[in-house]
């Protein structure tokens, strides 16, 4: 059910907290901040499409007056990489 689904706010905390224990799991001696440019050097959304990653979370970020969190920022679309 929808009215029972957690809140942008509440599912981009929960990514961010699973994300980060994926990082640190991979290599401990990562910086503890997603946006520290190091650990952002090291993983990069991929995507089919950049729909999702540009508009919705653009939207989703404004509707709850929250800056868009750096690494949703930059992504590989698929679709531009392949279709030329």
């Amino acid at each position: 059910m929808l009215e029972a689904a957690p809140s942008w706010g509440e599912v981009l905390k929960l990514f961010e907290d699973w994300l980060q224990n994926q990082l640190l799991s991979v290599s401990p001696s990562l910086p503890s901040e997603l946006g520290d440019a190091q650990s952002l050097a090291r993983w990069i959304f991929v995507t089919h499409g950049k729909y999702d990653m540009d508009a919705v979370v653009r939207r989703e970020c404004k509707q709850i007056n929250l800056d868009r969190p750096s690494y949703m920022r930059a992504w590989i679309d698929l679709d531009d990489s392949f279709s030329k």
